[in-house]
């Protein structure tokens, strides 16, 4: 047995704190596109596939006819319908009575006692809700990327991945038009990406409106992008002429304060161009690790695993939410969460609960979430390859 120097035997390292090493992720896809757990779905559904109405606004004008004359007859007005899918979120983690017994207590020193492991159970289920908050995060991004996809990883287990991965079981296709994506139908005319500093970002967004406005009735409001994708816009010489060269090139450059986690994170922030000022640019620097890996900290950080919502070269044009163009479905589902419990509770959406349980003695803490988010109006949605080289064969 190797030696122990006295220092060693009779003094212990004593614990002071718990250090995150890395920040929470935000929602800030969720915030904005009001679409969070705690939010009111637009559509609640006892089925996993469900459909819902639609019709078109009337833009025709109404006959005119001559006094005395009868009415003209019009045409009725069309009524189709959609149908969807809920995907089901459904996980747990098990807290084993003997592990947390008489334990000192996460972040806390050695004379403490924490005898039930409160606060490590605390950490333990902020990671098994951030999980399910992240799943719908990918959800809703993707959405405004044109899709995504789900493969199976064991059995009926499977995971979300992206939309055009090769290995994926199935896809889901929200219908964004082949206009709307790429150089947008060449409106991002060649050498006209947004990398370049004669880039005319002004005329862009004017042509994206007008056509915009005639298939959806929308305007632009929100550009999503990453820091990369945005740097090139503060040397732009087309928005620095229209605002002046005696002036600041944006008009505010601050964080979007949609929720505490993105006012609080600096991967989160908006800008607005004098230049363009009907277009919020809001920097996302956030994203997510898709593959199945540990989640320590070289694999949340690593270069091979880490996928940002918003590539470089690629940015999301959408108009404000309003919960008409976009929305959300949650599903209910009964759940009993003891065996002695006669009458099922049943979970609308997102939902956890504890269930006890015997040889080990421990309990499982269980999440579950129905939901699925839902493009009403797919021809509102932009996700344009703006820089003029771009060659990424992301969806």
């Amino acid at each position: 047995m190797p030696g122990v120097s006295y220092e060693q035997l009779m003094k212990p390292i004593q614990i002071y704190k718990l250090v995150k090493l890395l920040y929470q992720q935000g929602a800030f896809f969720q915030n904005l596109m009001k679409m969070r757990a705690s939010d009111a779905p637009s559509i609640v559904t006892y089925n996993r596939t469900f459909g819902y109405d639609t019709y078109a606004s009337t833009r025709t004008m109404a006959p005119v006819t001559a006094p005395q004359a009868p009415p003209a007859y019009m045409g009725l007005k069309p009524v189709g319908q959609n149908t969807a899918t809920l995907v089901r979120t459904h996980g747990a983690i098990r807290i084993f009575d003997e592990k947390v017994f008489m334990s000192r207590p996460v972040g806390g020193r050695l004379s403490e006692v924490d005898a039930a492991g409160r606060k490590y159970v605390a950490l333990q289920l902020e990671h098994l809700i951030q999980t399910f908050r992240n799943n719908r995060e990918f959800m809703i991004s993707r959405m405004l990327r044109g899709g995504f996809g789900l493969k199976e990883t064991d059995g009926d287990q499977y995971r979300l991945c992206e939309y055009k991965d090769a290995t994926a079981t199935m896809a889901v296709n929200y219908g964004v038009p082949a206009e709307n994506k790429a150089d947008l139908g060449g409106i991002i005319g060649s050498g006209e990406g947004w990398d370049q500093a004669s880039a005319p970002i002004l005329e862009h967004f004017m042509a994206i409106g007008k056509r915009m406005t005639q298939k959806t009735g929308y305007s632009p409001r929100h550009c999503i992008l990453n820091s990369n994708t945005v740097a090139p816009l503060f040397l732009n010489t087309t928005l620095r002429s229209i605002q002046g060269a005696n002036y600041s090139i944006y008009n505010t450059f601050t964080k979007k304060p949609i929720s505490p986690q993105d006012a609080q994170s600096s991967a989160v922030y908006t800008v607005v161009f004098g230049g363009c000022p009907m277009i919020q640019f809001h920097v996302l620097n956030e994203g997510l690790v898709l593959d199945e890996v540990v989640p320590n900290l070289a694999n949340q950080t690593s270069d091979t695993y880490f996928k940002l919502f918003v590539p470089d070269g690629k940015a999301i044009i959408i108009p404000e939410s309003d919960g008409r163009w976009a929305g959300y479905a949650a599903g209910i589902e009964p759940v009993r969460e003891k065996v002695s419990q006669d009458v099922p509770r049943n979970v609308t959406g997102f939902g956890v609960w504890r269930t006890p349980e015997i040889d080990p003695s421990r309990y499982d803490v269980k999440a579950l979430d129905n939901g699925v988010p839902l493009l009403y109006m797919p021809g509102v949605v932009h996700f344009a390859d703006v820089w003029s080289s771009f060659t990424s064969s992301e969806a």
